[in-house]
């Protein structure tokens, strides 16, 4: 049984084109409340709201209204990419413990995406967090995208190896052996 997640979403910028994964991270996610995670898409409900997510949503959320791209190549194969006027990034979430594996393993979700045009957007309220939401569409390569080992977080995995996230299917779990359980 796995409870909770890390407590981390690591963004780095990515090109479903040319299949290259930058190597330096664009932003960290460390004031996680709840992340939402479907093959398709994510919404991560959190509390950290500073001038580095505003720096961070300005370069990478669409500036204009998103179109999804969505529908079936002629071989019955589905897909559904962002279609926004953003960049594509690789996400990173680290996810929580199979304590009843030996040796326990972390649950790790790669996902390349497009974030949506209202990712940032929160409620104000008198004595609370403002708690911009971040969420985006997964985009489908054409072509396998290799993350290299390197991509993963030390603290909080071990043994890591490079992940293959599928063409036509932008989305991978994998799982690797937990740091300091």
């Amino acid at each position: 049984m796995v409870v909770g997640g890390a407590n981390k979403s690591v963004f780095f910028t990515a090109n479903e084109i040319t299949n290259t994964i930058g190597t330096s991270a664009q932003y960290s996610m460390i004031r996680k409340i709840k992340t939402s995670i479907t093959r398709t898409s994510f919404t991560i409900d959190q509390n950290e709201d500073n001038e580095a997510l505003s720096t961070f949503l300005d370069l990478y959320a669409p500036k204009n209204q998103a179109t999804p791209d969505t529908g079936e190549y002629e071989n019955g194969e589905k897909f559904n990419s962002g279609n926004a006027s953003a960049p594509t990034l690789l996400q990173i979430i680290y996810g929580g413990i199979d304590a009843a594996s030996t040796p326990p393993k972390r649950k790790v979700v790669l996902m390349l995406c497009k974030l949506m045009q209202d990712s940032g957007s929160f409620d104000q309220e008198s004595g609370k967090y403002t708690k911009p939401k971040v969420s985006g569409d997964v985009v489908n390569p054409d072509a396998d995208m290799s993350v290299p080992a390197t991509q993963f977080d030390t603290t909080l995995v071990t043994g890591a190896t490079a992940v293959t996230i599928p063409k036509l299917y932008g989305y991978k779990e994998v799982w690797f052996e937990a740091v300091g359980v």
